[in-house]
């Protein structure tokens, strides 16, 4: 059986993006080394500088920097199980991503009238940048194949100082873990930034 009957196979056993997302790795991999396959962007690394951009511009300065250190959160799709304990457990750490001086935001591969009404269900505090063109999903790296439901955002969390430089990077595994020790670094990274 050649590599994509193989990963066509496995997409119809797991029917749903929660089932896929614990194959995300797998799958991920088998794509980026297909045969004739065009390589994907890069993953962005801690170091690099985030594409500011792409964000809306209400997180940015007059000079192009962000106005506060920020949390840019992707995932794959509105309303699945997993992405919305994911968001729901970043709205209800929002307020403490707020007082210490951090900007939230998530970003998915979905419509805007996809977000308003994602956003309207879980009442959130922030915002959700729909990147239906996939420009910052590429730019960030972050674009994976998951088969039958196309080219969605991974889930993949960055942190991001003022100047846009990215801070730390986490692949999530645990989306309630992640807020927890994306809370925690942010914390401490607006701290140190605050104190410049």
């Amino acid at each position: 059986m050649a590599w994509g009957e193989a990963i066509r196979v496995g997409i119809a056993h797991y029917n749903t993006l929660d089932e896929i997302d614990k194959l995300s790795d797998v799958l991920t991999t088998l794509v980026r080394h297909a045969p004739g396959r065009k390589p994907q962007s890069r993953q962005l690394r801690p170091g690099d500088m985030f594409p500011l951009d792409l964000l809306p511009d209400e997180l940015r300065d007059g000079g192009g920097a962000l106005e506060r250190p920020a949390v840019v959160y992707f995932y794959p799709k509105d309303g699945t199980d997993t992405c919305t304990r994911q968001v729901v457990e970043f709205n209800r750490q929002a307020a403490r991503f707020f007082e210490a001086g951090l900007a939230l935001v998530g970003a998915s591969v979905d419509t805007a009238d996809s977000h308003r009404e994602f956003a309207g269900q879980h009442d959130l505090l922030f915002t959700l940048l729909s990147d239906e063109d996939q420009r910052l999903a590429t730019a960030a790296g972050v674009l994976r194949d998951y088969g039958e439901y196309g080219m969605l955002a991974g889930r993949v969390t960055f942190l991001l100082e003022r100047s846009g430089q990215v801070s730390q990077i986490w692949e999530v595994e645990d989306v309630i873990a992640n807020v927890a020790d994306v809370l925690s670094a942010g914390v401490e990274l607006a701290a140190c930034e605050g104190s410049e």
